[in-house]
């Protein structure tokens, strides 16, 4: 009877331990790096600044490509930015984005309770995790010099999904809010979950 009550509470409080582990909300982190010309001021882009965007001709998927500039024209116009043609434009963006995979095994050591013989007996567990490196790079040209950059935002993000818009939701806006300023940030930001 005491082995059953024991068994009892064991089992609620794997339940109990389960469920708080199914949370609601995930943590998505990424860094972003900038750099900058160092003739450029922090006060380059005046309000009404002309912009416009170079498609990546050696970029394979343009509908993520097109998506990117998306987030960027958003943020831009934050900033009274003024989106141009590239004959017309004072700044030209261009984004470049990719990803890697990594891969670890193992195997760890799980108990499984056998009701025949009422012990927990060890059992050898193996396991694989995939994880993707995604990269977005942000380059901001002079319109009349695209040659070298006078702005780049290097955005990395590490993750489980191979979406590399999801995490570009919160990289790149964070990336062009501090343009056209040279530093390195490690951010956070707890999501909820969509069912």
């Amino acid at each position: 009877m005491k082995i059953s009550r024991i068994i009892l509470f064991l089992n609620i409080y794997s339940l109990f331990l389960f469920l708080n582990s199914c949370s609601s909300y995930s943590t998505i982190s990424y860094q972003v790096s900038t750099t900058k010309d160092m003739s450029m001021n922090n006060d380059t882009l005046a309000r009404g600044f002309k912009y416009s965007f170079k498609s990546d001709s050696s970029q394979v998927d343009k509908l993520t490509e097109k998506n990117l500039f998306y987030l960027i024209e958003n943020e831009l116009l934050k900033f009274g930015g003024i989106e141009s043609t590239i004959d017309k434009s004072d700044y030209v963006f261009t984004v470049q984005f990719g990803m890697d995979t990594k891969q670890s095994s193992g195997s760890r050591t799980a108990y499984v309770y056998d009701y025949r013989t009422k012990r927990s007996i060890p059992q050898q567990r193996s396991y694989t995790n995939t994880f993707f490196s995604r990269n977005v790079f942000i380059n901001l040209y002079k319109a009349n010099s695209l040659n070298i950059p006078i702005w780049t935002a290097n955005c990395l993000s590490e993750g489980e999904t191979n979406d590399i818009y999801y995490p570009s939701q919160f990289m790149v806006p964070f990336a062009i809010s501090v343009m056209p300023i040279r530093g390195s940030w490690s951010r956070s930001k707890k999501i909820k979950k969509v069912k």
